[in-house]
């Protein structure tokens, strides 16, 4: 037997090895190119304690971005909000996870499918039950309000736009951090879109409002119905291509009404005009109307000259007869409150109701009346204050009572106004058990925040 000489062994051993490493490198390479080229445009900076993220490009680069950025604060939230599902929902977990793959997926335009999978991509995770879960935040039900006010309604007529995200507070149970705690001023710019600026949760997979350099700004209030579908395009998402791709109230409206899925009312604000609107949804139902329409003064709701404004209940009676089963929720509110009367419909496939309408209807009230009684000294200095102290029970002792011995979970993660025609917008949010409504307030303005 021949024995093998060793350089007839290690030479081409050595050969083999350097083919393999130069595959290995170059593979390496060309993977932490792609990622160089994905993240071109990006960044992520903290100011005044608040993390600002811009991302930029295509859809799918964009949600790439994002979850870049955001990598941390999603694995956490990602978490909460899959354990923030009712146990009583449980059951329907593997329901709401297949139809989401099946229909409300495939509904989606295909550049928001394409932000999904990059999102999933840049924080490295993959599409299951937990993560469907930021996809469907939006469906389970908030509390919160929202207002637009401009000419008449306001010191020197400059419209602006309120929103208070409200919503029980709750935690990552590994991490033991709020969800409240991973939130960003986001800052998006589309390839062939607007750009656009919204108070985001991270992980975020739609918005829950903002406003984009055409003067546009938009926010949703959730209502209780039961009227709903599985089947369509979420909330969030119309929102976020509203955001993305309108000029125009019409134009927004032509995008939020279309494949409903949720119950909501969408407040809608052109600063060009300038103008608000207010849009009632359901699955079957709408409504559109400003602040003049004989909806609006439907009683015991009332009409205030130049400004729109919902909480949780819907005016519109054809509507209202899918949320409650009185019109009228303004009886003996407390009582009403207490004994669970008038209770708003459980919305068939995203969140058991036990709320009762009064404590909406209150909501609605307490705020009205500080507007009115703000009406025509509204400006961009004091507009968030007074919205503040109507949430502390400042304006009136009614709200505090409601929200605390009623427990109605009016918790406000963040509260802002913006004033879309230039781009300013002040926001503060909750921090621990500290919520919105307490914490200092900040400025921004998103031209300054993108001119370097």
């Amino acid at each position: 037997m021949k024995h093998l000489k060793i350089k007839n062994i290690i030479i081409p051993f050595f050969i083999v090895q350097f083919f393999l490493l130069s595959a290995v490198f170059v593979q390496s390479y060309d993977t932490a190119d792609i990622e160089e080229d994905l993240l071109n445009g990006c960044w992520r900076e903290e100011i005044e304690g608040v993390s600002v993220i811009y991302v930029t490009g295509s859809h799918y680069q964009m949600g790439y971005q994002y979850g870049y950025l955001l990598k941390d604060e999603i694995y956490k939230n990602c978490r909460a909000f899959y354990y923030r599902c009712p146990k009583d929902l449980a059951t329907l977990s593997d329901t709401l996870f297949e139809w989401w793959q099946i229909t409300n997926l495939s509904m989606l335009p295909q550049i928001y499918q394409d932000e999904i999978q990059g999102l999933l991509d840049g924080a490295n995770l993959s599409y299951s039950n937990q993560t469907q879960s930021l996809l469907n935040q939006h469906e389970i039900t908030m509390y919160c309000s929202g207002i637009s006010a401009w000419g008449d309604a306001t010191q020197d007529e400059t419209l602006i736009h309120f929103r208070s995200l409200d919503s029980p507070l709750f935690k990552d149970p590994d991490s033991n951090t709020y969800v409240h705690d991973n939130q960003v001023i986001l800052i998006r710019k589309p390839e062939q879109g607007y750009l656009s600026l919204s108070p985001s949760v991270a992980g975020d997979m739609g918005l829950y409002g903002g406003m984009n350099e055409k003067g546009i700004s938009i926010s949703w209030v959730s209502g209780f119905s039961n009227d709903v579908d599985t089947i369509g395009i979420p909330l969030g998402f119309r929102l976020k291509k509203a955001l993305d791709y309108s000029s125009s109230i019409d134009e927004v409206l032509n995008i939020v009404q279309s494949n409903r899925t949720n119950a909501l009312s969408y407040i809608i604000s052109d600063s060009n005009i300038p103008k608000g609107v207010v849009n009632e949804q359901t699955a079957n139902y709408s409504y559109v109307g400003t602040w003049d329409d004989p909806t609006e003064s439907n009683r015991p709701f009332w009409k205030l000259d130049h400004l729109v404004r919902r909480t949780n209940i819907f005016i519109n009676k054809t509507i209202s007869k899918t949320q409650r089963a009185f019109y009228n929720p303004s009886f003996f509110p407390y009582l009403m409150s207490l004994f669970r009367l008038n209770q708003f419909y459980a919305n068939t496939y995203y969140f058991l109701s036990n709320v009762p309408s009064s404590g909406s209807w209150i909501h609605y009230d307490v705020l009205s009346t500080e507007l009115e009684r703000m009406h025509g000294n509204i400006n961009k200095s004091n507009a968030l204050p007074m919205l503040q102290r109507v949430y502390r029970g400042k304006t009136d002792i009614r709200y505090a009572i409601v929200t605390n011995l009623f427990n109605t979970g009016l918790d406000p993660w963040n509260q802002w106004v913006a004033i879309p025609e230039t781009g300013d917008i002040y926001i503060s949010f909750a921090k621990g058990e500290i919520t919105a409504d307490i914490t200092s307030i900040h400025h921004f303005n998103l031209y300054d925040l993108t001119s370097s």
